[in-house]
């Protein structure tokens, strides 16, 4: 089952009908836009918002991950989504 969240920036926003995407290194678009954004307004990132998962966006996720008692895999799945939003919100 996948979670249905409204995440929504400056940039990028996903609608309530959308299903949030598996993401992970080499992926890229306004979804990771929306994590990168997350990141950065909780301190885990810092570069830019550019919407391609690379290393540093990995090694944010990570980070993220550890602090908050997720599986740290770099992936962001639904349970890294939830977590995210839960913080953010």
């Amino acid at each position: 089952m996948q979670s249905v969240i409204k995440l929504e920036t400056k940039s990028a926003q996903l609608s309530p009908t959308e299903t949030l995407p598996v993401l992970r290194y080499g992926s890229y678009g306004d979804a990771v836009k929306i994590v990168q954004r997350l990141l950065f307004t909780l301190n885990y990132y810092s570069n830019v918002i550019n919407g391609v998962y690379g290393l540093r966006t990995e090694a944010a996720v990570k980070s993220f991950q550890k602090d908050n008692g997720l599986v740290v895999n770099g992936i962001v799945d639904s349970k890294t989504w939830l977590g995210l939003s839960r913080i953010s919100c």
